[in-house]
C-alpha cells in the first residue's frame, strides 16, 4: 500500500490521464477529494514527492505552474516553505524550476492574503514576499548589468566614429 492516498477518479480532471494516485503524475492536479486538513497535507506531500522525484527540470516547472494548491492556511504555508527551496536563493537562475517556483510562490501569497488572517499567515506572507522581492531585485540587477555590457561597447563605437568624423573633417 502506498503512503499517499489513492485517486477517487478514474481520469485526471486536468489532463485526462489515467488517475491512480491523489496527484496526477503528468500535470500535478488533485484527482481525489480531500475534505480535511490532514488529507490535504497528505496530498501536498504527494505533490512535493512528485516534484522531488522528477528529474526533468522543465517538467518540474510545469508541475509548479499547474499543480495542486492547498486550501487550508497551514498547508498553504507548508507549500510556500517547500516551494521556497526551489526559488534559487541569491543566484541569477531564470531557468526551470526556479521561474515556475517563483510564480507558484506568488500564487500561494495571494491565496494566503485571502485566507483567514492569522499571525502565522501574516508572518508567512511577509517572509514569502521578502523572497519574491529579493529575487526581483536580483533580476533587476542582472538586467541592468546586461544592458551596461551591451550599451558600453555601442557607446564606445559611436564615440570612435564621432572622433573619426571630426578628425577627417
Amino acid at each position: 500500500m502506498s503512503q499517499f492516498p489513492e485517486s477517487t477518479s478514474s481520469t485526471c480532471p486536468g489532463c485526462g490521464a489515467p488517475a491512480s494516485t491523489v496527484i496526477c503524475p503528468y500535470c500535478g492536479t488533485l484527482t481525489a477529494k480531500v475534505d480535511d486538513l490532514e488529507a490535504e497535507r497528505r496530498a501536498l506531500d504527494a505533490f512535493h514527492h512528485l516534484i522531488a522525484t522528477e528529474k526533468d527540470k522543465e517538467k518540474q516547472g510545469a508541475l509548479f505552474r499547474h499543480g495542486f494548491i492547498p486550501q487550508h492556511t497551514p498547508n498553504l504555508i507548508e507549500a510556500g516553505l517547500r516551494c521556497a527551496t526551489f526559488t534559487g536563493g541569491w543566484n541569477l537562475s531564470t531557468s526551470e524550476p526556479t521561474t515556475s517556483a517563483l510564480l507558484r510562490l506568488r500564487s500561494l501569497v495571494i491565496r494566503l492574503k485571502i485566507a483567514p488572517n492569522t499571525v502565522e499567515a501574516r508572518r508567512a506572507i511577509h517572509e514569502f514576499e521578502a523572497i519574491l522581492n529579493r529575487q526581483s531585485s536580483i533580476d533587476r540587477r542582472a538586467l541592468l548589468t546586461g544592458l551596461a555590457l551591451v550599451l558600453a561597447p555601442v557607446a564606445l563605437v559611436i564615440g570612435i566614429i564621432y572622433w573619426l568624423v571630426q578628425l577627417f573633417r
